[in-house]
Formats: structure tokens, C-alpha cells, sequence
């Protein structure tokens, strides 16, 4: 995700962003075990579709402000009174960052209770994954 900065081309892209900030992801490996546990599933299920995510929330902001170029973006963007009420500040250094500061938009518990699993791999911003065995 910090390579994410390379789809904010323009500080009107990143405007746009800024508004729901949040953000939810799920590790491939996850993805495949909830996939397969649908395909094993013997039970009856509910009609419908899942949206599933690893059931954490990460703030797409904290994920790319550390490119030079969204720092650029930010700073030019704050000088609207707009953008300073949404962000609640005047200076980039001053954005209140991480999962706090956004709005959790999927809620896939009923999808993990459903099969009794959990998701296991998490991402976390500027570790190595976890599920990587070249690592």
C-alpha cells in the first residue's frame, strides 16, 4: 500500500480521497481460505453476497503520506479553508492519522462467525507479510 501514492496524480485526486479516508483490505491467503471455506460449506447458507475484509480499518492517508509528492499535494491542498475544516488542521504535520481518525465502512464479522475462522494475516504498514515464505 505505501506504493498506493502512484494513483493521487494530482492534488484534485487526492482531494477526493480525503473525505473517506478509510480503508479495508484482506491478504490473499485469507481471501482463499474464506473462498474455500464457501466452497466446503455444507450447510445451508443465506442468499446473498460477502463482502469480506481482515475486520481491521487502516486510514489510506497514513498508508501514502509519507511520499514527498502527497506531502506537496497536502500542503498545497490546506490552503483551502475546505480542506483545513475536513482534515481539522492547517499544517500537513499536524493530520491526525490511523485507523481513529476514519469511518469503518465493511464489517465482515458475520462472514468469519458464519464459517468459524478468522482471517490471519493482517497487513501492517512497513512490515514484511507474514504469509511470505521466500522472506
Amino acid at each position: 500500500p505505501e506504493s498506493w501514492a502512484r494513483f493521487y496524480t494530482s492534488p484534485e485526486r487526492l482531494r477526493s480521497r480525503l473525505n473517506d479516508r478509510s480503508l479495508h483490505l484482506i491478504h490473499g491467503a485469507d481471501a482463499a481460505r474464506a473462498i474455500y471455506a464457501v466452497a466446503m460449506c455444507t450447510a445451508e447458507l443465506p442468499a446473498g453476497r460477502w463482502l469480506v475484509s481482515d475486520e481491521r480499518m487502516y486510514d489510506t492517508l497514513q498508508n501514502i503520506i509519507g511520499d514527498p509528492r502527497i506531502r506537496r499535494f497536502l500542503v498545497e491542498l490546506l490552503q483551502e479553508a475546505e480542506v483545513q475544516e475536513l482534515l481539522g488542521v492547517e499544517c500537513v504535520d499536524d493530520i491526525r492519522l490511523g485507523a481513529s481518525e476514519v469511518t469503518k465502512r465493511i464489517d465482515s464479522s458475520h462472514f468469519w462467525r458464519q464459517f468459524g475462522i478468522q482471517p490471519l494475516y493482517p497487513f501492517v504498514c512497513g512490515q514484511p507479510d507474514p504469509a511470505d515464505r521466500t522472506a
